[in-house]
């Protein structure tokens, strides 16, 4: 058993070094082609594709749902071995797959239409434009929807090479895109939702491609048990109402800044989400590289192996994000201005709030995985979708009323750090072996580490004035200070050994 842990650990660590290698380039590369972007486009058309491009994520709710279900089962029959079991499921998955982008294309064409012309606020000269915006996303939408069991696949073997390599694809792509933007003779904001949409395609052919070829589960097959139809339907519908109020949040908080603030004001949102977003990928690829070990020691009875599994997920993905938040939110506004020239109103507050909400549901995600494992998610998203569906009423109540823009930000925190204690409690109802205090200790150990790591870094900030050699120091002294703390304070041994031998394999590989 212990050498199955340990090889268990070997293959997480090994793919979320991959996948943190993978995000560092699609970091650097992502802020120099967005503000390439934001430059071309300006910020009312910033603006407009941020809203627009969004609309359909109204119907988010629906893949989300069934993205979570496909995932979940893949993955738990790899866990007990069953071959047959799992083409079963995955056929299943891609029915149900192809009728959800059906439904998309239809309610894109009639409510999305007329959402689009009666409800947003959007300058009359540049409807036509959003039109065009909104065709390509939903057609964007609808591929991109029928690849998601295929892409369920390679998490769930835990082929992370192979998405970090298929991911640097994207990037290269989205390169491309920057160098046609800029010699566009059309109108930018349509030629760059155009180009957008070919870069998808291009994304789920050749997802689609490497698994059928890699694994035989992924062929295309009549289906013999209309069971898995219902089986993965029943839990996507009791994932539904949670990933309603999810995407109505998100979506909520969009559109009453649009309709209270305007388009500017979206723009500066989708700047600072453009940064938040980079960051917050990191942490969700390291996630990945967990959440099939936290199904498959579940489905097989480790208990204490999945606890652990959970615990090192707590730690890399928060001092991972923490690496790069604390940082970002200390110099806020010199990264702005060091990325755009000038810097877009109120976007620096948006950040600096974006970075601090961003490391709740860090822990959410952890604690969803072990309870979709389980299976029994009915109070999960019952509770979850109704605080989230609560809260964009209570957003627009506040603005309705005169608040500023923040507060709309300080809702989404208090609302998301009260669904994560929830969660928290809802994992030990549901499996009671899982040790609740020791889960919270690693949690506040973090946390603290993190704060008092910091405080160098900000003494540096206000000390000196802004310059490049400032977010130097800045960068470098958090960071060394948080390593230190983190590798003799939160790392176990077996943490460090893993990581030593997997820095000495790479360095290894470098030099030969």
């Amino acid at each position: 058993m212990q050498h199955m842990t340990n090889q268990n650990n070997k293959r997480v660590i090994k793919n979320a070094t991959m996948l943190t290698i993978r995000m560092i380039i699609v970091t650097i590369v992502g802020l120099y082609t967005s503000r390439v972007v934001f430059a071309q486009l300006g910020d009312v058309n910033y603006g407009i594709y941020g809203v627009v491009g969004g609309i359909l994520g109204f119907m988010s709710f629906l893949t989300s749902a069934m993205a979570g279900a496909s995932s979940r089962f893949i993955t738990y029959e790899i866990g007990r071995g069953e071959v047959e079991s799992i083409n079963e499921i995955f056929n299943a998955s891609f029915l149900i797959h192809c009728g959800i982008a059906l439904i998309i294309l239809i309610v894109g064409e009639t409510v999305g239409v007329w959402f689009l012309y009666n409800i947003l606020s959007i300058p009359p000269e540049r409807l036509n434009a959003a039109w065009w915006v909104f065709q390509f996303s939903v057609i964007s939408s609808a591929v991109s929807i029928t690849q998601i069991p295929y892409t369920a696949v390679l998490m769930a073997y835990e082929k992370m090479d192979i998405y970090a390599y298929m991911e640097l694809l994207g990037v290269a792509l989205k390169l491309v895109i920057v160098y046609l933007l800029s010699i566009a003779p059309f109108d930018k904001l349509i030629v760059y939702a155009f180009l957008l949409l070919i870069v998808s395609t291009i994304m789920a052919l050749s997802y689609r491609f490497y698994c059928i070829r890699k694994f035989s589960v992924c062929k295309i097959r009549r289906i013999k048990n209309y069971g898995n139809i219902r089986k993965l339907l029943s839990f996507s519908m009791m994932d539904l109402y949670g990933n309603i109020g999810v995407t109505v949040n998100n979506q909520g908080l969009t559109y009453a800044i649009n309709i209270f603030f305007g388009v500017v004001y979206n723009a500066a949102v989708g700047l600072a989400n453009t940064i938040n977003g980079m960051i917050l990928s990191l942490t969700t690829t390291i996630a990945i590289a967990f959440k099939p070990q936290i199904v498959k020691q579940y489905a097989q009875g480790c208990i204490e192996a999945m606890e652990t599994v959970m615990i090192n997920s707590i730690k890399f993905t928060i001092l991972a994000m923490a690496l790069f938040a604390i940082p970002c939110a200390i110099e806020a506004e010199y990264i702005m201005q060091l990325w755009l020239g000038e810097v877009p109103f109120y976007s620096v507050e948006f950040l600096r709030i974006l970075v601090i909400q961003s490391f709740i549901p860090v822990i959410n995600n952890v604690c969803n995985a072990a309870i979709h494992a389980n299976g029994n998610i009915k109070r999960l998203t019952f509770i979850n979708g109704s605080i989230f569906m609560f809260m964009p009423v209570v957003i627009f109540l506040v603005f309705h009323f005169g608040a500023d823009v923040l507060w709309g930000y300080g809702i989404e925190i208090i609302g998301i750090a009260l669904i994560v204690a929830i969660a928290t409690g809802i994992v030990k109802h549901l499996i009671p072996e899982f040790d609740t205090l020791k889960f919270a200790r690693v949690i506040f150990s973090c946390i603290i580490l993190i704060t008092v790591s910091a405080i160098p870094a900000v003494v540096i900030h206000l000390s000196l004035s802004s310059s490049f050699s400032r977010l130097v120091l800045v960068v470098l002294s958090y960071g060394i200070i948080l390593f230190l703390c983190a590798w003799t304070m939160i790392l176990t041994p077996d943490n460090r050994a893993v990581l030593l031998n997997k820095t000495q394999t790479f360095l290894s590989k470098i030099r030969s």
